[in-house]
């Protein structure tokens, strides 16, 4: 009870030196009378024929109203007693007329404080059993609160919150209006202010509603640069960039990149990281204070990565399509074809990656890569020699005869043969050497000039490195 007045507590003694006098005076006045007070103190009302005083049951309640000023009665509100000695006696919930009702007090002073808006208000030293009620009394008054950035510029639409000295919130909040201002109606007593301004937030003074009515929030602005770069230091243009506070909350502030890759963004202080959108990716900066600092670069784009194709006999392969999957097989729905030197490059991101080659109906893969510790890859086309005769019943020297050669595969209960885009003629020893990958082949011989052909069976390469196709027709 630190809050009450010194005139209270002097009220308390000077009652108690009161009583104490009383006491002596009626004491003294017994062992006058003697033996002849005993019939006289037996006849009173409460006295026993002894002259034992009998308790006479008195009214032990006290209700305490609590309202403001203006008369409105304050419903919901914890009422705390405390007695002569400071020691809570107990709380009670107000109801809706405002009336917080105490019962079975000892005799005595009490004293009653109930809190409002983060605010402690206090009722009168009231004593038992001759009170039996008192009033909490609660001043209120306008409070005008004014949100303006560092250049001085209203700021509009921005959420104001009420709060005790102790940043205790008490309910209470409002948006500012087009001059920026809000108003509260606030109980005495000693207030701050905090606007939500850009997911920052900034703190007013602490004010005394007695002595101030009107406080002003400064939120101070810098403005703050971001570089969009490619990781080979090339600017990007035309980028949106976004400001999140750190905890990743969007502050609502956006800008794009200029053409020298430059973003300009007007940001309260406080904790920041930025995001850049490109190629239909996220890209975020680190984390970054202001106004410690005023710049930071965010880079877009991946890791060039190359890849490259090879014979068996580590001969570059020119124009060879290659497919990007990711490290777990996923197809990314990407391909490039090789240049004149059998390379190809893709940007990636960070994460690991895998290449495919297709050539003559064949698979062939790179290895796992792990980006960006890893930036190249190679695809070696594995091919083995594999030579096909071609033999007639009737001598074939002179005559026209191709070899084309076809991938053999099953599905189900059907066979398939796929073209590989291999073909040959024959040479004047009857034979065409193809370099093939592994996998199942079959094989046709067509002499144009008779009109026949034939079929091999079916071979399994590199087990076996030939085959005969006997054209009987």
């Amino acid at each position: 009870m630190n809050k009450r007045n010194g005139n209270k507590g002097q009220g308390l003694i000077e009652y108690a030196i009161i009583l104490a006098l009383v006491s002596m005076v009626a004491m003294g006045g017994i062992m006058a009378l003697g033996e002849n007070s005993r019939n006289t103190y037996a006849d009173l009302p409460g006295v026993s024929e002894e002259g034992t005083a009998v308790p006479t049951p008195m009214p032990a309640e006290i209700t305490v109203q609590v309202r403001t000023e203006k008369g409105e009665n304050l419903m919901d509100l914890i009422v705390i007693g405390f007695n002569a000695q400071e020691e809570e006696i107990g709380s009670v919930v107000t109801d809706a007329s405002g009336l917080a009702t105490f019962s079975e007090l000892d005799p005595g002073p009490y004293v009653f404080r109930a809190t409002y808006a983060g605010q402690g208000y206090w009722s009168e030293t009231v004593i038992t059993p001759q009170d039996t009620q008192t009033t909490i009394l609660i001043s209120e008054r306008q409070v005008q609160v004014y949100v303006v950035d560092s250049h001085g510029r209203t700021l509009q639409n921005v959420p104001v919150f009420a709060f005790n000295e102790d940043k205790d919130y008490g309910g209470q909040k409002e948006k500012t209006d087009k001059n920026g201002s809000v108003s509260f109606i606030l109980p005495d007593g000693d207030y701050k202010f905090r606007a939500d301004y850009q997911a920052q937030e900034t703190w007013s003074e602490t004010i005394n509603t007695q002595e101030n009515s009107s406080v002003q929030i400064r939120v101070p602005i810098a403005e703050f640069t971001v570089r969009v770069t490619r990781r080979n230091g090339q600017s990007v243009a035309n980028i949106p960039v976004y400001a999140f506070n750190a905890n990743g909350g969007y502050t609502g502030i956006k800008t794009r990149s200029n053409q020298n890759g430059t973003a300009v963004l007007e940001i309260p202080d406080g904790n920041y990281k930025f995001r850049a959108d490109y190629g239909g990716d996220e890209y975020w900066s680190n984390s970054v204070t202001s106004p410690d600092a005023n710049s930071i670069s965010l880079y877009v784009g991946g890791y060039d990565v190359t890849v490259r194709v090879t014979d068996t006999n580590g001969n570059t392969i020119a124009n060879q399509m290659v497919y990007l999957y990711n490290g777990d097989g996923e197809y990314l729905k990407r391909g490039k074809s090789t240049d004149k030197n059998g390379s190809v490059t893709f940007e990636l991101n960070e994460g690991s990656y895998r290449f495919r080659a297709l050539k003559e109906g064949g698979e062939f893969w790179s290895s796992t890569i792990n980006v960006p510790n890893t930036k190249n890859a190679t695809i070696r086309i594995e091919r083995d020699s594999f030579l096909v005769t071609v033999t007639d019943k009737k001598d074939i020297s002179g005559q026209r005869i191709a070899v084309y050669v076809y991938r053999y595969r099953r599905s189900g209960r059907n066979t398939y043969y796929d073209y590989t885009g291999l073909a040959k003629y024959i040479d004047l020893n009857g034979q065409a050497a193809f370099d093939l990958s592994d996998g199942d082949y079959i094989f046709l011989a067509y002499n144009f000039t008779r009109g026949r052909y034939e079929w091999s069976n079916k071979v399994k390469v590199p087990s076996k490195n030939s085959v005969t196709i006997r054209i009987r027709k």
